[in-house]
């Protein structure tokens, strides 16, 4: 689990820079502080089971959590969440986070 800190209340705005990757979307824009904070948005589109919704969410941040340190500090990141994710297991979701960040730049 996240610190309380580094958690986003709200969405990052649709006027942040977006990537798309068959398993999310990911919204991210630069903050002003010198930490990240992280959202993950997984609608009743994907399941209308809240287990498996808060089951993706874990894997999601169970992933993020050890990666703080390898991240750039400033950024404010939202995850979006597609219904493909649900089949996946935690490596392959991984993987995903892992080559959208090297894409985008956004690790150190």
């Amino acid at each position: 689990m996240l610190k309380i800190v580094n958690r986003l209340i709200r969405p990052v705005p649709y006027t942040a820079k977006t990537v798309f990757s068959p398993l999310f979307s990911l919204r991210y824009l630069k903050n002003k502080l010198s930490y990240n904070r992280i959202n993950v948005i997984v609608s009743k589109k994907v399941s209308k089971k809240a287990v498996l919704r808060n089951k993706i969410k874990r894997i999601m941040l169970l992933h993020l959590h050890p990666d703080q340190s390898l991240i750039r500090e400033g950024i404010d990141m939202t995850f979006i969440i597609k219904q493909l994710s649900l089949g996946k297991n935690s490596i392959e979701i991984g993987a995903e986070i892992d080559l959208i960040f090297k894409k985008e730049g956004i690790l150190k």
